[in-house]
């Protein structure tokens, strides 16, 4: 697997902290916040599709509009080892 990037890294540690999250989209920054739902991730260029398609997350059902994510097995493992 190639590196990850800082911005992957700061998504998979916010998601180990935080766990579900759901990536609104449509900005060119970078941003979170922890709702009654759930964690909520602004970040430029979907990184979800990235993470999703390294393994790192899956689609998950949730009781709340938008697609939520959730820390794959690898996922937890490669967030377990970011400090």
């Amino acid at each position: 697997m190639t590196a990850l990037s800082k911005r992957q890294r700061q998504i998979l540690a916010l998601m180990k902290e935080h766990g579900s999250a759901m990536f609104p989209g449509n900005t060119r920054s970078f941003g979170h916040y922890v709702s009654e739902r759930g964690l909520i991730i602004w970040a430029y260029q979907s990184p979800e599709w990235f993470l999703k398609n390294r393994g790192l997350i899956e689609k998950v059902e949730a009781n709340a509009p938008g697609i939520w994510y959730r820390l794959t097995p690898e996922g937890q493992r490669v967030a377990a080892s970011i400090s």
